[in-house]
């Protein structure tokens, strides 16, 4: 399977928090509350706390029907781009660009721009520029 470890937190109450994640291999793990299911789609977005796989909403999860939800979608492995609201923690290689709200943590090479909210803290290579609200530390 393939497995990327993202955390993006939000914690929201409608508001327009928009995150998505783009993957090649057609999985991906939500991890709801602690609640983990494996979803198959491309295309992972969260929008105004609605999860869409592929363009069509995901609705088979319990924890999706409480009004204030705190969504932490962790992927583990390899990923193409991200944006996202909130911070993000990826244990892959990211292809393309992340541009989130919060801070950046990257254990893996990341081969686009970065533009981020927070602090930048990669361990492995990068390519493309960097914009980040807070530090930015690349070991």
């Amino acid at each position: 399977m393939f497995r990327i470890n993202n955390n993006f937190n939000i914690t929201s109450r409608g508001n327009n928090n928009i995150q998505s994640i783009n993957q090649s291999n057609g999985k991906c793990i939500i991890n709801i509350n602690g609640k983990k299911t494996v979803v198959k789609g491309n295309n992972v977005n969260i929008v105004n706390n609605k999860i869409f796989i592929d363009g069509k909403e995901y609705t088979e999860h319990d924890e999706l029907q409480s009004e204030y939800k705190t969504l932490n979608v962790i992927i583990e492995g390899n990923v193409d781009k991200i944006n996202c609201q909130g911070s993000v923690e990826v244990r892959g290689n990211v292809k393309n660009t992340i541009d989130c709200g919060g801070s950046v943590s990257v254990v893996g090479d990341v081969d686009g721009s970065i533009d981020c909210g927070g602090s930048c803290n990669i361990v492995g290579t990068h390519i493309g520029d960097i914009d980040a609200g807070g530090s930015v530390n690349i070991k």
